[in-house]
Protein backbone atom coordinates (compact mmCIF):
# COMPACT_ATOMS: atom_id res chain seq x y z
CA UNK A 1 0.00 0.00 0.00
CA UNK A 2 1.13 3.75 -1.10
CA UNK A 3 0.43 5.78 2.19
CA UNK A 4 0.84 9.64 1.85
CA UNK A 5 0.65 12.84 4.10
CA UNK A 6 0.05 16.54 2.83
CA UNK A 7 -2.46 15.51 -0.15
CA UNK A 8 -4.33 18.84 0.33
CA UNK A 9 -0.88 20.30 -0.16
CA UNK A 10 0.57 21.51 -3.54
CA UNK A 11 2.88 18.68 -4.05
CA UNK A 12 1.05 15.96 -2.26
CA UNK A 13 -2.43 16.67 -3.51
CA UNK A 14 -0.71 16.22 -7.37
CA UNK A 15 1.07 13.25 -6.62
CA UNK A 16 -2.23 11.78 -5.25
CA UNK A 17 -4.03 13.14 -8.49
CA UNK A 18 -1.21 11.18 -10.95
CA UNK A 19 -1.83 7.88 -8.67
CA UNK A 20 -5.57 8.10 -9.10
CA UNK A 21 -5.65 8.77 -12.67
CA UNK A 22 -3.15 5.65 -12.94
CA UNK A 23 -5.59 3.48 -10.61
CA UNK A 24 -3.02 2.91 -8.14
CA UNK A 25 -4.82 2.16 -4.49
CA UNK A 26 -3.03 4.61 -2.29
CA UNK A 27 -4.02 5.65 1.32
CA UNK A 28 -4.32 9.54 2.16
CA UNK A 29 -3.50 10.67 5.70
CA UNK A 30 -5.16 14.00 6.46
CA UNK A 31 -6.34 16.41 8.99
CA UNK A 32 -9.15 17.24 7.66
CA UNK A 33 -11.39 17.21 4.43
CA UNK A 34 -10.88 20.20 1.56
CA UNK A 35 -12.00 21.06 -1.73
CA UNK A 36 -8.28 19.50 -2.77
CA UNK A 37 -9.22 16.21 -2.46
CA UNK A 38 -12.30 16.24 -5.11
CA UNK A 39 -11.53 13.89 -7.98
CA UNK A 40 -9.14 11.83 -6.33
CA UNK A 41 -9.96 8.00 -5.98
CA UNK A 42 -8.48 6.84 -2.70
CA UNK A 43 -9.41 6.01 0.82
CA UNK A 44 -8.95 8.82 3.04
CA UNK A 45 -8.47 8.45 7.01
CA UNK A 46 -8.81 11.92 9.17
CA UNK A 47 -6.35 12.19 11.95
CA UNK A 48 -3.16 13.45 13.50
CA UNK A 49 -0.20 12.13 11.30
CA UNK A 50 1.85 12.70 14.34
CA UNK A 51 -0.17 10.24 16.57
CA UNK A 52 2.26 7.25 16.81
CA UNK A 53 -0.54 4.81 18.09
CA UNK A 54 -2.80 6.11 15.12
CA UNK A 55 0.08 5.76 12.64
CA UNK A 56 1.47 2.16 13.83
CA UNK A 57 -2.58 0.92 13.34
CA UNK A 58 -2.21 1.91 9.59
CA UNK A 59 1.13 0.70 8.46
CA UNK A 60 2.29 -2.71 7.55
CA UNK A 61 5.34 -4.22 6.47
CA UNK A 62 6.55 -3.61 2.61
CA UNK A 63 4.06 -0.25 2.69
CA UNK A 64 5.34 2.65 1.29
CA UNK A 65 5.13 5.87 2.98
CA UNK A 66 5.24 9.12 1.16
CA UNK A 67 5.61 12.01 3.57
CA UNK A 68 4.58 15.43 1.76
CA UNK A 69 3.13 17.21 5.15
CA UNK A 70 5.18 19.95 5.77
CA UNK A 71 4.85 23.23 7.78
CA UNK A 72 5.97 26.17 5.20
CA UNK A 73 7.23 29.37 6.79
CA UNK A 74 8.90 31.73 4.39
CA UNK A 75 8.73 35.18 7.15
CA UNK A 76 10.30 33.29 10.41
CA UNK A 77 7.49 34.05 12.82
CA UNK A 78 7.32 30.15 13.56
CA UNK A 79 10.24 28.80 14.47
CA UNK A 80 9.41 26.32 17.19
CA UNK A 81 6.01 24.59 14.64
CA UNK A 82 8.50 24.75 11.89
CA UNK A 83 10.81 22.42 14.03
CA UNK A 84 8.34 20.53 15.50
CA UNK A 85 6.47 19.81 12.30
CA UNK A 86 9.25 19.29 9.77
CA UNK A 87 12.26 17.66 11.92
CA UNK A 88 10.76 16.61 15.54
CA UNK A 89 7.36 15.30 14.56
CA UNK A 90 8.67 14.11 11.17
CA UNK A 91 11.75 11.81 12.93
CA UNK A 92 9.15 10.15 15.18
CA UNK A 93 7.58 8.91 11.39
CA UNK A 94 10.77 7.82 10.54
CA UNK A 95 11.84 6.13 13.37
CA UNK A 96 7.83 4.07 12.67
CA UNK A 97 9.18 2.74 9.43
CA UNK A 98 12.15 1.77 10.37
CA UNK A 99 10.49 -0.74 13.12
CA UNK A 100 7.87 -1.96 10.51
CA UNK A 101 9.78 -1.94 7.78
CA UNK A 102 8.29 0.06 5.56
CA UNK A 103 10.12 2.21 2.38
CA UNK A 104 10.39 5.91 3.61
CA UNK A 105 10.03 8.62 0.60
CA UNK A 106 10.98 12.14 1.94
CA UNK A 107 9.73 15.21 0.19
CA UNK A 108 12.38 17.60 0.96
CA UNK A 109 13.72 20.84 -0.43
CA UNK A 110 17.02 22.16 -2.18
CA UNK A 111 16.83 24.79 0.77
CA UNK A 112 17.89 22.13 2.74
CA UNK A 113 21.12 22.80 0.94
CA UNK A 114 23.66 25.18 2.02
CA UNK A 115 24.89 28.30 0.35
CA UNK A 116 27.23 27.68 -2.88
CA UNK A 117 29.53 29.98 -5.40
CA UNK A 118 27.32 30.74 -7.76
CA UNK A 119 29.55 29.90 -10.66
CA UNK A 120 29.56 26.27 -9.45
CA UNK A 121 26.53 24.15 -9.95
CA UNK A 122 24.26 22.89 -6.88
CA UNK A 123 25.06 19.20 -5.82
CA UNK A 124 23.77 17.05 -3.47
CA UNK A 125 25.93 16.93 -0.67
CA UNK A 126 27.28 13.87 1.14
CA UNK A 127 26.17 15.40 4.64
CA UNK A 128 23.82 18.45 4.88
CA UNK A 129 24.57 21.01 7.62
CA UNK A 130 21.40 22.79 8.96
CA UNK A 131 22.34 26.60 9.44
CA UNK A 132 19.88 28.75 11.25
CA UNK A 133 20.92 31.57 9.04
CA UNK A 134 18.73 29.84 6.17
CA UNK A 135 15.96 30.73 7.63
CA UNK A 136 13.30 28.22 10.01
CA UNK A 137 12.06 25.83 6.75
CA UNK A 138 15.38 25.81 5.53
CA UNK A 139 16.73 24.59 9.12
CA UNK A 140 14.21 22.84 9.57
CA UNK A 141 14.27 20.60 6.55
CA UNK A 142 17.83 20.15 6.64
CA UNK A 143 17.98 19.08 10.33
CA UNK A 144 15.06 16.19 8.84
CA UNK A 145 16.87 15.31 5.99
CA UNK A 146 20.25 14.94 7.51
CA UNK A 147 19.18 12.61 10.08
CA UNK A 148 17.32 10.35 7.52
CA UNK A 149 20.66 10.48 5.44
CA UNK A 150 22.52 9.15 8.40
CA UNK A 151 19.80 6.32 9.09
CA UNK A 152 19.37 5.54 5.29
CA UNK A 153 23.87 5.58 5.25
CA UNK A 154 23.23 2.68 8.46
CA UNK A 155 21.30 1.04 5.77
CA UNK A 156 18.52 1.36 9.16
CA UNK A 157 15.78 2.00 6.74
CA UNK A 158 14.76 2.06 3.30
CA UNK A 159 13.35 4.61 0.75
CA UNK A 160 14.31 7.92 -1.04
CA UNK A 161 14.76 11.73 -0.39
CA UNK A 162 13.60 14.34 -2.85
CA UNK A 163 14.82 17.67 -3.17
CA UNK A 164 12.88 19.87 -5.95
CA UNK A 165 13.58 23.08 -6.71
CA UNK A 166 10.50 25.93 -7.30
CA UNK A 167 7.45 23.95 -7.82
CA UNK A 168 5.13 25.87 -9.82
CA UNK A 169 1.46 24.51 -11.20
CA UNK A 170 -1.79 23.32 -10.70
CA UNK A 171 -3.86 22.36 -8.06
CA UNK A 172 -2.32 25.29 -6.39
CA UNK A 173 -4.79 25.46 -3.60
CA UNK A 174 -3.78 27.00 -0.84
CA UNK A 175 -2.16 29.07 -2.89
CA UNK A 176 1.87 28.86 -2.51
CA UNK A 177 4.20 31.76 -2.51
CA UNK A 178 5.02 31.01 -5.79
CA UNK A 179 1.35 30.78 -6.98
CA UNK A 180 0.58 33.74 -5.30
CA UNK A 181 3.62 35.93 -6.96
CA UNK A 182 2.30 34.52 -10.66
CA UNK A 183 -1.18 36.26 -10.08
CA UNK A 184 0.14 39.23 -8.41
CA UNK A 185 2.13 39.42 -11.98
CA UNK A 186 -0.88 38.81 -13.88
CA UNK A 187 -2.74 41.54 -12.37
CA UNK A 188 -0.88 44.02 -11.85
CA UNK A 189 1.01 47.06 -14.21
CA UNK A 190 3.38 47.82 -12.32
CA UNK A 191 6.08 45.69 -11.22
CA UNK A 192 8.84 45.62 -9.16
CA UNK A 193 12.21 43.20 -9.44
CA UNK A 194 15.31 42.38 -8.47
CA UNK A 195 18.37 40.69 -9.94
CA UNK A 196 18.43 37.21 -9.69
CA UNK A 197 16.73 34.05 -10.62
CA UNK A 198 15.43 30.45 -9.54
CA UNK A 199 15.53 26.85 -11.20
CA UNK A 200 11.43 26.21 -11.61
CA UNK A 201 10.21 22.54 -12.22
CA UNK A 202 6.31 21.65 -12.46
CA UNK A 203 4.47 20.19 -10.09
CA UNK A 204 3.33 17.29 -12.26
CA UNK A 205 6.91 16.38 -13.31
CA UNK A 206 7.99 16.10 -9.55
CA UNK A 207 4.44 13.76 -8.98
CA UNK A 208 5.72 11.75 -11.67
CA UNK A 209 9.77 11.31 -10.79
CA UNK A 210 8.17 10.77 -7.40
CA UNK A 211 5.64 7.77 -9.17
CA UNK A 212 9.15 6.11 -10.61
CA UNK A 213 11.36 6.27 -7.81
CA UNK A 214 8.18 4.59 -5.81
CA UNK A 215 7.28 2.02 -8.47
CA UNK A 216 10.62 0.92 -8.89
CA UNK A 217 11.56 0.92 -5.54
CA UNK A 218 14.82 3.26 -5.92
CA UNK A 219 17.39 4.11 -3.19
CA UNK A 220 18.75 6.91 -2.79
CA UNK A 221 18.93 10.82 -2.83
CA UNK A 222 17.37 13.11 -6.04
CA UNK A 223 17.63 16.57 -7.13
CA UNK A 224 14.53 17.87 -8.97
CA UNK A 225 14.85 20.58 -11.03
CA UNK A 226 13.98 22.06 -14.81
CA UNK A 227 14.03 25.46 -16.12
CA UNK A 228 16.58 28.28 -15.43
CA UNK A 229 14.62 31.34 -15.26
CA UNK A 230 15.25 34.92 -14.26
CA UNK A 231 12.45 36.84 -12.65
CA UNK A 232 12.24 39.31 -15.56
CA UNK A 233 11.97 36.33 -17.50
CA UNK A 234 8.97 35.00 -15.28
CA UNK A 235 7.35 38.16 -15.37
CA UNK A 236 7.85 38.66 -19.16
CA UNK A 237 6.69 34.56 -19.68
CA UNK A 238 3.32 35.47 -17.40
CA UNK A 239 2.51 38.79 -19.22
CA UNK A 240 2.77 37.58 -22.16
CA UNK A 241 0.67 34.39 -21.64
CA UNK A 242 -1.93 37.03 -20.20
CA UNK A 243 -1.52 39.51 -23.12
CA UNK A 244 -0.27 42.52 -21.11
CA UNK A 245 1.87 45.10 -20.60
CA UNK A 246 3.34 45.69 -17.51
CA UNK A 247 5.91 48.22 -16.43
CA UNK A 248 8.45 46.20 -14.71
CA UNK A 249 10.95 48.61 -12.91
CA UNK A 250 14.51 47.05 -11.21
CA UNK A 251 15.36 48.11 -7.96
CA UNK A 252 18.79 47.34 -6.07
CA UNK A 253 18.92 44.74 -3.89
CA UNK A 254 19.23 47.17 -0.79
CA UNK A 255 16.64 48.79 -1.32
CA UNK A 256 14.47 45.66 -1.88
CA UNK A 257 16.00 44.44 1.56
CA UNK A 258 14.49 47.88 3.21
CA UNK A 259 11.42 48.30 1.99
CA UNK A 260 10.49 45.05 2.01
CA UNK A 261 9.41 44.89 5.54
CA UNK A 262 6.54 47.12 4.62
CA UNK A 263 5.24 44.91 1.55
CA UNK A 264 2.70 42.25 3.48
CA UNK A 265 3.56 38.73 1.68
CA UNK A 266 7.03 39.38 1.12
CA UNK A 267 10.40 38.72 3.45
CA UNK A 268 13.87 38.61 3.25
CA UNK A 269 14.20 35.46 2.69
CA UNK A 270 12.40 35.43 -0.11
CA UNK A 271 15.46 37.79 -1.46
CA UNK A 272 17.79 35.12 -0.27
CA UNK A 273 16.57 32.77 -2.14
CA UNK A 274 16.12 34.57 -5.54
CA UNK A 275 19.70 35.79 -5.29
CA UNK A 276 21.19 32.43 -4.43
CA UNK A 277 23.00 30.48 -6.51
CA UNK A 278 19.81 28.75 -8.75
CA UNK A 279 22.24 26.38 -10.69
CA UNK A 280 21.71 23.23 -10.00
CA UNK A 281 23.23 19.89 -10.95
CA UNK A 282 20.12 17.18 -12.26
CA UNK A 283 22.26 14.35 -13.01
CA UNK A 284 20.53 12.31 -10.24
CA UNK A 285 17.02 12.57 -12.46
CA UNK A 286 18.53 10.87 -15.25
CA UNK A 287 17.70 7.28 -13.89
CA UNK A 288 14.25 8.17 -13.79
CA UNK A 289 12.83 9.09 -17.49
CA UNK A 290 10.38 11.33 -16.98
CA UNK A 291 10.02 13.76 -19.80
CA UNK A 292 10.01 17.48 -18.07
CA UNK A 293 7.34 19.89 -19.37
CA UNK A 294 8.12 23.23 -21.05
CA UNK A 295 8.11 26.20 -19.14
CA UNK A 296 5.72 28.09 -21.17
CA UNK A 297 3.37 25.32 -20.82
CA UNK A 298 3.47 25.46 -17.07
CA UNK A 299 2.62 28.65 -16.99
CA UNK A 300 0.12 28.63 -19.64
CA UNK A 301 -1.82 25.59 -17.52
CA UNK A 302 -0.95 26.92 -13.76
CA UNK A 303 -2.81 30.60 -15.00
CA UNK A 304 -5.88 28.67 -16.42
CA UNK A 305 -6.49 27.05 -13.51
CA UNK A 306 -5.88 29.78 -11.07
CA UNK A 307 -8.58 31.46 -13.78
CA UNK A 308 -11.12 28.63 -13.40
CA UNK A 309 -10.72 28.44 -9.60
CA UNK A 310 -11.26 32.47 -9.33
CA UNK A 311 -14.63 32.03 -11.58
CA UNK A 312 -15.44 29.02 -9.43
CA UNK A 313 -15.44 30.88 -6.12
CA UNK A 314 -17.04 33.80 -8.03
CA UNK A 315 -20.11 31.67 -8.68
Amino acid sequence: MIIITGATGHLGNNFARLLSSLGIEQTLLVRQITPALEGIQATILMGDIFDSQWIRAILHEGDTFVHFAAFIDLSNQSWEECLRVNDIQTRVLFDLCKELHVRFIFLSSVDAFGRHPKDKHVSIPSMIVPDEKRGSYAYSKARASQRLMEMMQRQEIQGAIIFPTAVIGPHDYKPSRAGKEMIHVSKHRILFSIRGGYNFIDVRDVAKCTWEIVKNQMEGYFLLGNQEVTIRALYREIMDVKQHRSLVIGIPRWIARFFIRFVPGYTSVMIDAVTDNYHYDLSSMQSLQVEMTPFRQTIVDTLSWFEKQEKKSQS
